[in-house]
């Protein structure tokens, strides 16, 4: 395990800790970003993105099959993205219950100021981390983690573009007024750090060997998948 990558993401975790403690920043930093919402269906569009459901139902074995078709990657698996990262989900909700953060609606100046945005729904608590940050980096970082393999244009700007649409997301979240800014950080390093400690050669050979596991990894897509089309799935649209 590459010790400088965990110091570096245990201090991006910490500094969105930190970030806490400077609510006039994070204001500052809401109010400007929540004036860029300039076309709603766009960036609930985008927010839903990082949704749990459809990166299941569609980006995820996207993905997986990208890396098992293309020479370009090393092959990954659906049970690497979907069983760890029911584990992260569970953990991301249970920070998210004990600390139960206030969001930017519960600020009574941000949300009483006319120019300020709340996209519908609405919600006040649970803000750290943000669970749409979470997902998406997630599925970012395991693909790079575990599907690269040359170093060359294709799978450089693939990793790219994976990281600047996470990234779009997670931006999304602050835009709708949903998550303040040390909410997405912390998403993104708490689900990047979860992802370095599935590099032990015990955790892969479970989940790559394991035929029950990924037997019920293709269910879990199948699930997603009903759910999508036949439920309500999305917060936004």
């Amino acid at each position: 395990m590459n010790t400088k990558i965990l110091t570096i993401l245990s201090c991006i975790i910490l500094t969105s800790i930190l970030l806490k403690l400077y609510e006039d920043f994070e204001v500052f930093v809401f109010m400007y970003l929540n004036q860029l919402l300039f076309n709603e269906l766009l960036f609930r569009c985008i927010t839903e993105i990082g949704n749990a459901v459809f990166l299941i139902a569609l980006v995820v074995p996207a993905l997986s099959f990208l890396s098992y078709r293309s020479d370009h990657f090393k092959y990954v698996p659906l049970s690497i993205f979907l069983i760890p990262g029911i584990f992260l989900g569970i953990f991301v909700q249970l920070i998210k219950e004990v600390f139960n953060f206030p969001r930017p609606a519960a600020n009574e100046l941000l949300l009483s100021d006319e120019s300020i945005i709340f996209l519908e729904p609405i919600f006040f608590q649970g803000a750290y981390p943000s669970g749409h940050t979470a997902s998406i980096f997630f599925v970012f970082y395991v693909f790079y983690k575990f599907g690269k393999k040359i170093s060359d244009s294709y799978s450089n700007i693939t990793f790219l573009s994976l990281f600047v649409l996470a990234s779009m997301v997670a931006i999304s979240r602050i835009i709708l007024g949903a998550h303040w800014l040390s909410d997405v950080i912390g998403a993104a390093g708490i689900s990047m750090l979860f992802v370095e400690f599935l590099k032990y050669k015990t955790i892969q050979k479970f989940l790559r060997r394991n035929i029950y596991i990924n037997i019920f990894s293709i269910l879990l897509v199948g699930l997603a998948l009903y759910a999508l089309f036949f439920l309500e799935v999305f917060d936004y649209l």
